[in-house]
């Protein structure tokens, strides 16, 4: 049934290279070279690579306008097919030259197309962005976790598919702690994992927002934001026993409030006043009332 879809499909080359648009266009071995319109190609919804900057598109539009598409994208044919019984095709590489191509006006795109289902293409998609270094940190984070969710795969399990560590793929889903204003202030920075594997180590957000505004604005290194975050995490530490020593000091300072309370009404009685002091000592305080009359007690 796949053969038949794309059969009807117009061959631009097999085996080799053709000039395509008068520029050569390379087809692995083995593979043919299809022209579809670009109208028919759609997105692949599991591509992993949400950032696609207005300079990258452009840059790569001017290449295709002097060059020609030098590699053809790859894409599938979802066998639904659409309302004149050919594939309708959904992208599996290429996006960058394919949105390049849409900008340019072109109405044709050179394609390989292979037999895949939907997770094979999403495999194809991360392998193929994690291998060209083309995802920014989050992206790939996002990536790897929509991918263990949709198919129900561990840490382990996915490691083994991308050839690391479970260790690896753990601390690229921690980054996903991160909100997203962060993930900006990240991004913009240029900021690196081991930047941020430092920070994810403080448990509190609040303190950890406010180490990542003074790693930004002190353009502090992945070293020196270690050694920021090991200082901030020591004073922590140090806190409670801080705490206490103030409480010993306060409590020294209610005892010298005493006595010099009790000085003040043995004054007051010498004077003559009739000051009544009653002190009940209750469980979590101690209650002082004093009653001081609006005239002195007269003499007999």
């Amino acid at each position: 049934m796949f053969e038949n879809k794309i059969k009807r499909e117009k061959v631009l080359e097999r085996d080799g290279t053709r000039q395509y648009g008068g520029y050569a266009v390379a087809a692995p071995a083995g593979a043919a070279i299809y022209g579809i319109d670009i109208d028919r190609i759609q997105p692949n919804p599991s591509q992993p690579r949400r950032l696609f900057t207005e300079d990258s598109i452009n840059s790569l539009s001017e290449s295709i306008k002097q060059y020609g598409i030098i590699q053809p994208v790859v894409v599938r044919c979802c066998l639904g097919g659409n309302e004149n019984g050919g594939c309708v095709y959904e992208l599996v590489e290429g996006e960058r030259r394919l949105r390049a191509a849409k900008r340019l006006g072109l109405r044709e795109m050179p394609c390989i197309i292979i037999n895949t289902d939907s997770r094979r293409s999403a495999e194809i998609a991360l392998t193929e962005n994690l291998q060209r270094e083309q995802l920014n940190m989050f992206d790939e984070a996002n990536a790897i976790g929509s991918f263990m969710e949709i198919y129900g795969l561990s840490a382990s399990d996915m490691a083994k598919k991308l050839s690391c560590t479970k260790e690896n793929i753990q601390q690229k889903l921690a980054l996903l702690r991160l909100s997203p204003e962060e993930r900006a202030a990240v991004i913009t920075n240029r900021l690196t994992e081991r930047h941020i594997r430092s920070l994810l180590t403080v448990e509190s957000e609040e303190v950890r927002r406010g180490l990542l505004k003074r790693v930004i604005n002190e353009g502090l290194t992945a070293e020196g934001t270690e050694q920021l975050v090991a200082n901030i995490k020591h004073e922590i530490a140090e806190r409670p026993a801080e705490r206490l020593g103030k409480q010993v000091v306060l409590m020294r300072d209610v005892k010298a409030f005493f006595n010099t309370l009790e000085r003040s009404v043995d004054v007051m009685r010498h004077a003559g006043v009739d000051v009544k002091v009653e002190k009940t000592d209750k469980e979590f305080e101690t209650e002082v009332l004093i009653r001081i009359p609006n005239a002195p007690k007269k003499s007999s």
